[in-house]
């Protein structure tokens, strides 16, 4: 039982410590006006991330459904490394 409660405080600290570093996108809400702030909006899967080389990481989407613009079914997106929600 002892040890049982020692797994248990463990789990309970690293999800708080783990909760505590993550980052979170702004909120907002989905109406027209915030749809028309981007040109692209899809369903679909992230296929890769390619680590942080120099400055930059890559990330490959697949599109399952496509709202809004044009796109290709496959896409990279790079991503600067060193802000707080790489």
């Amino acid at each position: 039982m002892k040890r049982l409660k020692k797994v248990i405080f463990f789990l309970v600290f690293f999800i708080c410590v783990y909760a505590a570093n993550a980052c979170q996108c702004p909120p907002s809400s989905l109406s027209v006006e915030e749809a028309g702030k981007y040109e692209i909006i899809f369903r679909g899967k992230i296929i890769s991330v390619t680590p942080c080389g120099n400055k930059f990481g890559e990330a490959v989407f697949e599109i399952d459904e496509l709202y809004k613009g044009n796109s290709a079914k496959r896409f990279s997106v790079l991503f600067e490394c060193n802000t707080d929600c790489a």
